[in-house]
Order: structure tokens, then sequence, then C-alpha cells
């Protein structure tokens, strides 16, 4: 593989390197070539695949680092999928998962459930709004008569359908709302006909099941497993659960931009069950909350087209139907600036970031009752006494100097982030009883404090201070995921993995490419 590489290389290189992964289905690959040009008519994604079968890990992937130099040496080294790359662009380093299917506690699942348990939708509505918004978008987009439609369902006897749903809400392990399941009943799908927009696909049965039941691609992995990533409180709020995933979501729509409208059958307590939402990487911010039904959405669709101004059949007339739904919150509050300031902050705020930041008062955060994630950056220090009094749970602070001592005891605190160039004094962090996350890029004074975090599942630190924790400590958390910052070498990475009793598999190779 070297070889090949340093043949693709273009004159004048002096170092290339390939990252590479393949496991029992897939294998992909890319190059860095460190400032020295483009490697061009290479692709050694066959050769990666060799390579797995020839490793035989017992993990299901392998992830390659080969290194080459044009003074004929070759550097590579090889681990399983438990293995990565930290997921903090700034916080370089590697993640070792040591126990698979983790991922970071969802706040949904402490919402209770629905205060009113009844779905909202009408399924004989349902059925007539269909009926009615396909007559109307043909009408009006191919200026034609239509005949009141025929469906190949009402051909066959409703038992047949019954008997496919049970099927698909088995498979599932979650019922559709009675307005989904009555359409489903009249019309499986719109076979990509764009009942709901020229380019959307009402989906059927058949793939409605496979998209809940398959990778569920609206929701990252990176999002399921960083500890710090934040998801808001979709507006309106306690309508829709704070998760970045959740079983009782069904998609049935795909969106023309890739996203997927879903009928939510758990939602939060001002929810109510088959209320539309909108899920898919789109949602920068999150979750978006539709409508309480499918009913109320073509409800809002056929009202919309029936007050549409005249366009012409080549205009895009999904555009025209759109429907303006109520102004999105992110709840996202970013300042910058030496001289930025709180005081115009809103109530509703929900991540604040501020950036560069000077002196600054964190006194208006006191109202802030939604607040739950805080970045702070500068060359400063911060009084964090204010945040004692908001449902924080994430806290990034990258300041001159550290001062935890205000946050002893906080009730909500569990992801803990910090950089700072003077040492920190972790002690307070004993008395934080949901602390299950921390990445420290900073000396400390007390590194002995760690061990007795015993909730910590994440714990990230650097080559240095993980050599000095087993030094001095017997002993480590019960971590899901031990994480390693800074700027590494293969040699620290090998050594630092096999300290673990989980170690995974880990190989170093150096040679000569040129032989």
């Amino acid at each position: 593989m070297a070889a090949r590489l340093a043949g693709a290389a273009p004159a004048g290189w002096r170092r290339v390197t390939l990252s590479g992964f393949a496991d029992g289905q897939r294998t992909g690959s890319y190059l860095l070539t460190g400032g020295d040009g483009s490697v061009s008519d290479v692709s050694l994604v066959r050769d990666l695949r060799r390579l797995y079968k020839v490793c035989r890990t017992s993990d299901s992937s392998l992830i390659v680092k080969l290194t080459i130099d044009s003074s004929g040496w070759f550097e590579a080294t090889m681990s399983s999928g438990s293995i990565r790359s930290a997921g903090d662009f700034r916080e370089r380093g590697i993640r070792y998962i040591l126990r698979s299917g983790t991922a970071v506690p969802d706040a949904g699942d402490e919402q209770p459930g629905p205060s009113d348990p009844a779905p909202a939708g009408d399924p004989a509505e349902a059925v007539r709004l269909l009926r009615q918004y396909r007559e109307m978008g043909r009408r009006r987009w191919l200026d034609v008569e239509l005949d009141e439609p025929s469906d190949v369902q009402a051909m066959l006897p409703p038992e047949f359908f019954a008997a496919r749903l049970a099927e698909a809400e088995a498979s599932m392990g979650v019922a559709l709302p009675a307005d989904l399941r009555a359409l489903h009943q009249v019309s499986d799908g719109d076979a990509q006909e764009g009942v709901f927009g020229r380019l959307s696909w009402w989906v059927d049965m058949a793939e409605m099941v496979a998209l809940h039941n398959g990778d569920r691609p609206w929701a990252s992995r990176s999002s399921r497993e960083d500890p710090f990533s934040f998801v808001r409180d979709p507006y309106p709020y306690a309508v829709v659960k704070r998760s970045v995933d959740r079983a009782g979501w069904i998609p049935f729509l795909l969106r023309p931009d890739g996203d997927y409208l879903a009928v939510d059958m758990d939602p939060a307590p001002g929810g109510r069950p088959g209320q539309v939402i909108r899920i898919g990487a789109g949602c920068f911010d999150g979750t978006v909350y539709i409508a309480d039904s499918v009913t109320a959405l073509l409800r809002q669709r056929v009202d919309a087209l029936a007050s549409a101004p005249p366009i012409e059949e080549t205009e895009d007339w999904e555009l025209a139907v759109e429907v303006r739904q109520p102004r999105v919150q992110s709840g996202n509050w970013h300042i910058e600036g030496t001289d930025a300031s709180l005081h115009e902050i809103p109530s509703d705020v929900q991540k604040l970031t501020v950036e560069n930041g000077g002196d600054i008062d964190l006194a208006p955060l006191r109202g802030a009752p939604l607040l739950r994630c805080v970045e702070l950056t500068g060359r400063t220090q911060a009084d964090l006494s204010p945040l004692r009094s908001v449902p924080l749970e994430i806290l990034d602070l990258d300041l001159k100097t550290i001062d935890l001592a205000p946050l002893a005891g906080h009730p909500t605190l569990r992801a803990v982030k910090l950089t700072s160039p003077h040492p920190v004094d972790l002690s307070p962090l004993r008395s934080l009883s949901r602390l299950d996350a921390l990445l420290v890029r900073a000396s400390v004074l007390d590194i002995e404090t760690i061990p007795d975090l015993d909730r910590l599942r994440y714990l990230g630190l650097r080559h240095r201070q993980w050599q000095e924790l087993w030094e001095r400590a017997d002993r480590t958390p019960p971590l899901d995921v031990a994480g390693l910052s800074g700027k590494v070498s293969d040699d620290q990475v090998a050594e630092w993995v096999g300290r673990f009793p989980a170690a995974a598999e880990a190989q170093r190779h150096t040679g000569r490419w040129d032989m």
C-alpha cells in the first residue's frame, strides 16, 4: 500500500498520509498530503478490504493510518473501530470506546408523557382532506378536471390492509396514530406522486418500517455519542421531548431537502400522540414541531393551497403551498468581544456562547429558566455564581483562570470541559451528583479527585495526566469512553490503550516502502 501511494505522489513530495477504514460491508479512505500537493489516480479500497480480512479483528471494523516519507520509510497504525478521532475539532486526540453501544444520557427519558394522551387527529377527516388536497393540487397545477380519485386499495378487502398495518406496527414496536392508519388504508403512500408536495415522498408501509427499524440517519453517531452535545427544547416548549431520537418517532414523509416528517407517539407533557415533527440533518437546532396531527397537517395544506395566489404551471408550486410555521426559536445566543454584555439576553435562551470575552458579568443569567449549555472563552475569569440558579447541564470554559467553587452542589450539571493556562482545582466536582463527563485541557491541582467521581462515564485527559492518574490512584471511575487529548504520537496511543483492562487490538508497523 505504501509503495502504491508513493507511486501516485506528485513530483517534489515529502510526506503523504492516508486514513482509511474497512468493515464487513463498507470500505473508505481519504488522503492528507501535508501541503506537498495532491495524490491522484490511486485507490486503496481493495487493499484496505484485504487488510481487514488478514487482520481478523475481534471488533467490527478496522481503522488504518498509513504515512509514507520520500526517504523510503513508512509507518502504519491499525486499530479496531473502538478507537476513534476526537469529536471536537478543538479537542484533537482520540476517543477509546471501552463499552460498545454506549450513548449519552437522553434528557427526553426524564420527561413525563403527555398530560392529554388522546390523539388530536380525526381519521375520517384526514381521508377527506387527503382526497380534497389531491384533487385541488391536480386541478391547479395540471389545469384539468379530475374524477374522484380511485384508489387501488378500494378494490381489495379492508382486512388485507388491516393485517399489513398490524404486521408493520408489530415490527416497529409502536402503533401509528389513527388518522395516519386511515390514510394508509386509502393509499399506502403516494408512489412518489408528490401528494404532500411535488418533490416529497409519502412512503409506503414497507419503507416506513425500514426507516424506523434501520440506521435512522437523522440521528448522527456523533450526536448520540458525544457527551458534550446539546439538545435543545423544541419550540413550543415541553411539546416535543428533548431527544436526538426516540423509538416513538415514526418517519412517514421524505422531504426534498432530505429531512423527514414523522409522527411522534412519545410526546412531552404539552404534546399529543400523533403530532407531526420534522427531523433530519437540516434541522440544525434540533427537532421542529409542525402540527398536532397528520389531520392538522393536511388541513394546513388545503387551506394554504386554497389561498395561494395564481401562479404558472412552470413555477415551483411546492413553495406556493408551503405552510408558514410559528417562528422557530433556536434558543442559541452568541456574542463576542471584550465588551460583550448579557443585559439584552432573551429570557428563553437555552445555549449561551461568549467568545473572546472580557470580564463578563453573568448576573443576567439568573433570569434564564431554560439555560442548559454555557460556553465561555476569553483571557479572563468569570464569577460562575449566577449559574447556580439555572438548570445548567453542559459547561465549557476556556478562560485564563477557572474557579469551580461557586458550582459546588449544582443539581443538574452533567458535563464539564475545562481549558486554561493555569492549574484548576477539581475538588468542587465531587459534589456534583450528576457529573458523567469531564474533559480537562489544563493542569490540575488535585488529580486524585477523579477516582472519587463515581458517576463519570467519559473522561478526557492529556497523556501526562493519564500517567499521573495511574501513578497516584489505584482506581479510575467505571468509564464507558476514555479520551486522550492533545497531539500524541502513535507510540503514546499504543501505550495508553494497553493500560485499560479492555484493551483494543492496536498495532504499529514501520519499514521501508522502497525495498
